[in-house]
Order: C-alpha cells, then sequence, then structure tokens
C-alpha cells in the first residue's frame, strides 16, 4: 500500500496513469453534461415536467431556495450530527488500534457502521474540505492549495454545499470549529450553507466577520507546558499544558473545548426550533501542534514504550516527487529524503498525536452525551471523520501531503439507528469522502442530489447499511496531490494557486492494492 503513481504533462505512459486520466475525463463529462441546458438528460426531464420552472430553478439558485424552503423538509427527516477532526489517521480502538484510548469513538462504533477501507481525496486541509463539502472531487473543484475554493466564479458559485443542501431542504444548520478551512471559502460560507452564524476561533473576525468566536491562542499564556517537544516554541512540535479538560474559565480554555461547549450549545439551541438540523463540529487536533491537557498522556505508557514506524523509510525506487520533507513545525528530525530520526523524540512525538486524539474523543463523547439528554439520538444521525491522514514517521514522512495509504486513509463511523443491519458491523466496502454528500443525504431522507440537477461525484453508499459485506458495491477509490515544481520535487507550497500546478500525482485504491 506504499506505492504512488504520479505523472504530470510528461510522464503519461502508464497504466496506472491511463487509467486515471480515463477517470476524470469521464468524471468532467458527466459533469459538463449534467449541467447543461441541452444535454440529453436535462432535456428529457424538461420534456416530462414544467420546463420553463426548471431552467429558472437551474439559472436562479434563490428561486429553488424559497421553493425547496416553502415544501419543508421531508416527513420523518433525521437530524445529522457530524463530526470533523483535523488529520486524523485511523488510530483508535475501533480500528484495532493497541494503543489508542479512544472509549467514546469506540462505544460510536459499537452502535453504528465503520467503514475500514475510507479514504480521503486529497491529503490536505483546504482541498480535502472543500471537495467533500462541496460532494465534488478536487479535479472539478480545481482546489489544490490554500489559496483557491469551490465558491470562486465560474468553478461553483452555482452549487450547492451539503450543509447548504441540507439547509435548502427546510433544515437548521450549524457549525462549531473548523469545518471549512479558513477563509476557503470566505465567511466560512455564511450564510450560504448555515442558517445559525458559525463559531470558529479558527476564522474568527475580522477575516471571518460573521464567526461568533475569537481567537483563542492556545490559552497557553495561562499554563504551564507540563511536558514539551524539542522546540521551546509552543506553536512547535507539543506541549502538555496543566489546564483542565474542563475549565470553566473562557478565556483560560483550549480551542477544541471552546469548540465543544459552543457545539453543545447550538445542540440545545437547534433543539428547540422544531426543524430537522444539519449541525458539524470541527475539532482542530490531532492538527500540530499538539496543545492539550497534560492529564491525556496518563493513558499512554512512558514514551520510552511508544512502538516507532514499522516502515520508517520510503519505498526503494521510490519516484522523489512522492515523498516530501517534514513541516517546519516538526523539530529535531531528519528533514532530508530517508534520513536517520532520534527515536526518543519520534516517540515522543507519537505519543503526544495519540493524547491528542484522546483529548478530542473526550470532547466527542460530551456531545454525545448531550444528544442523549436531549432526547435525539434515536432520530440523529451521528457521523464521525477527518478530512485525511497522517504518518507519523512512516516512509520517513512527519505530516499529511502524500499519496500513500497512510496520508490518505481517514476514520469513518455512521450511527444510523433505525438501521439495525449496520449496528456493531464493520464493512470492508472502499470509501471516499466524497461519498458523503449524497450518502448523508440518502440516509436522513432527501432526495438524491442528482435527482435536483445537483451533480455530486460521489456515490451514495447508503446501500452499504444494509449489505456491510458487499464489496461489489464500490471497486476504487481515488484521490491526487499537485507539486509545484517538478524540477523540486520535494517542494510543497500553500500559495500555488490552480494554474501554477506543473505535477499532479494520482493513485488509486482497490480492493487488495493501491496504484
Amino acid at each position: 500500500f506504499g506505492s504512488s503513481t504520479y505523472y504530470g504533462s510528461r510522464a503519461v505512459n502508464s497504466p496506472p496513469a491511463f487509467q486515471m486520466r480515463l477517470h476524470y475525463a469521464l468524471c468532467s463529462v458527466l459533469v459538463v453534461f449534467g449541467h447543461a441546458e441541452d444535454s440529453l438528460h436535462s432535456n428529457a426531464e424538461e420534456l416530462s415536467y414544467a420546463p420553463t420552472m426548471k431552467r429558472a430553478l437551474r439559472r436562479h439558485p434563490e428561486l429553488r431556495a424559497q421553493k425547496l424552503l416553502k415544501a419543508g423538509p421531508p416527513k420523518n427527516a433525521k437530524n445529522v450530527l457530524l463530526f470533523l477532526l483535523d488529520d486524523m489517521r485511523p488510530n483508535l480502538g475501533a480500528y484495532n488500534s493497541s494503543v489508542a484510548y479512544t472509549p467514546n469513538m469506540d462505544s460510536l462504533a459499537a452502535e453504528g457502521l465503520t467503514f475500514s477501507r475510507a479514504y480521503a481525496n486529497y491529503a490536505w486541509c483546504a482541498p480535502s474540505r472543500n471537495s467533500f463539502l462541496s460532494g465534488r472531487l478536487p479535479d472539478t473543484t480545481r482546489t489544490f492549495n490554500f489559496g483557491d475554493h469551490f465558491r470562486e466564479p465560474g468553478i461553483g458559485d452555482k452549487w450547492r454545499s451539503m450543509p447548504e443542501y441540507f439547509k435548502e431542504h427546510g433544515y437548521t444548520t450549524a457549525n462549531s470549529g473548523k469545518i471549512f478551512h479558513k477563509m476557503k471559502p470566505p465567511n466560512n460560507d455564511y450564510p450560504r450553507s448555515w442558517t445559525l452564524k458559525p463559531f470558529t476561533p479558527y476564522c474568527s473576525p475580522p477575516s471571518c466577520p460573521d464567526s461568533t468566536a475569537s481567537f483563542i491562542e492556545h490559552a497557553t499564556h495561562h499554563h504551564v507546558c507540563l511536558e514539551r517537544g524539542v522546540s521551546e516554541d509552543v506553536w512547535k512540535d507539543y506541549c502538555a499544558l496543566n489546564v483542565s479538560k474542563d475549565e470553566g474559565r473562557i478565556e483560560y480554555q483550549l480551542e477544541d473545548q471552546a469548540v465543544r461547549d459552543n457545539c453543545i450549545e447550538q445542540l440545545r439551541e437547534v433543539n428547540t426550533l422544531g426543524k430537522p438540523f444539519f449541525l458539524a463540529c470541527g475539532f482542530h487536533k490531532p492538527h500540530m501542534p499538539w496543545v492539550f491537557p497534560a492529564e491525556f498522556l496518563s493513558h499512554y505508557p512512558p514514551h520510552e514504550e511508544i512502538p516507532l514506524a514499522r516502515h520508517h523509510q520510503a519505498p526503494t525506487g521510490i519516484p522523489r516527487i512522492a515523498w516530501h520533507a517534514p513541516p517546519g513545525t516538526i523539530t529535531g528530525l531528519s528533514h532530508h529524503f530517508n534520513g536517520t530520526d532520534d527515536p526518543q523524540i519520534a516517540r515522543r512525538y507519537r505519543r503526544a498525536y495519540y493524547a491528542s486524539i484522546s483529548y478530542n474523543d473526550y470532547n466527542v463523547g460530551k456531545v454525545l452525551e448531550a444528544l442523549d439528554q436531549l432526547g435525539r439520538k434515536e432520530d440523529t444521525l451521528v457521523v464521525l471523520t477527518s478530512d485525511h491522514g497522517f504518518h507519523l514517521g512512516e516512509q520517513h514522512i512527519w505530516s499529511k501531503m502524500t499519496n500513500f495509504e497512510l496520508g490518505l486513509r481517514v476514520p469513518l463511523i455512521v450511527r444510523a439507528p433505525w438501521l439495525s443491519k449496520s449496528a456493531g458491523k464493520v464493512t470492508p466496502v472502499l470509501a471516499e469522502l466524497v461519498d458523503l454528500y449524497p450518502t448523508l443525504a440518502e440516509l436522513a431522507g432527501l432526495p438524491h442530489p442528482w435527482s435536483e440537477g445537483e451533480w455530486v461525484n460521489g456515490t451514495s453508499l447508503a446501500a452499504v447499511f444494509q449489505e456491510p459485506f458487499n464489496v461489489a458495491m464500490k471497486s476504487f477509490a481515488f484521490s491526487q496531490f499537485a507539486k509545484p515544481k517538478a524540477d523540486d520535487p520535494f517542494k510543497v507550497s500553500v500559495e500555488m494557486r490552480r494554474n501554477e500546478t506543473e505535477v499532479m500525482g494520482y493513485t488509486i485504491r482497490n480492493d487488495r492494492w493501491r496504484y
């Protein structure tokens, strides 16, 4: 699962590259024909139904929204509670991790459906979130960096995002924390996607003027690092702070506790409005720096006993462009291709990463507890996932931003209490994050987006909840990653714009292999 096939404009001869080119070409054709006014699909619909109204609704999204809102949500529509974590690979007990302490996520898995092979379509925050929150593949959003976003004119300014789709169908939509990436799209896509103003410490005013949160700089000036990494800078490495996981003073709280508490407040608010809700809770950890209450280290053995990466060197013969050096936030480790890391520093970092996951396992548990107390467990679809995976020294990489298995693989747990055949099951069916949009819509009782001219690229996996072990339902998972310069293969750039990409790497995951 470590191999990747990368290619750019000058290297397209390998069979996997051809297959990916064909796949993305077909996806592009589907998108083009799906939006074309004169396509056969559009004409067939317009001949069968009221053509003038359909054209008007397609050309004027505000009319479509008014029509759907007037109709209200479908009868017996289910609520959606989405937990979105950042940089979290599936180091959970539910995924057979021998190290993890994640009792709340494991309990959720025991009542829901666990996708053992779920993958991001892009192993970087902004491109991944632009992709699955719009329901389009990265080659459709044309977002490969932190400079572009899908709402730009000519890209997806007419699309309905996933929360917007629920909002147009009569849902109250709200979010706390990091859901969309900072300013991508601007202002957390409020008010298009959200009914209530977002609470986003990660993007607070003035950058996101409608966020109700203030920026929380990890509250480090109020606390002391009881254990830290190599750097004296708390914005690098990690810091286990002398702060309670339930700190009552807002100015002393860590960012993810503030997100948790506001998510619970929003849950209580939307529960009083008499409509189904779509509530997204975005926790920032285990994204670096690994800043967390020190008490979560107590769930792990001393760092000397933490296992190191099994495959700590890049594969023999790897194309250099498939690898990149650790980011500047990782200190004390080698930044050279297949260099040698200090094993004790590596063990400390791995332990801090696991403790960060445990911290947000606790926060997830508190929100789920509030859901139970409100009596909404049985009619709420609960989803837990991450925007992409993370390397902890494997292939000598300490980050995401790769097309390797660990950079792309994510946890995906979905609890739908009314679908008993899925409860407690672990499905081997392949899943992509871009599948979330149509899957959640169908599970919640909404029409498939295609039926309303919303040409999402993902596949609805709702049928998997009736047949969890039918691996034939999906044959492949597709991902990609861009590099700015072919002659500087290790470079990754957040400033690189979509028209500055020289190399695009593609990867296919099938039942047995990654190509």
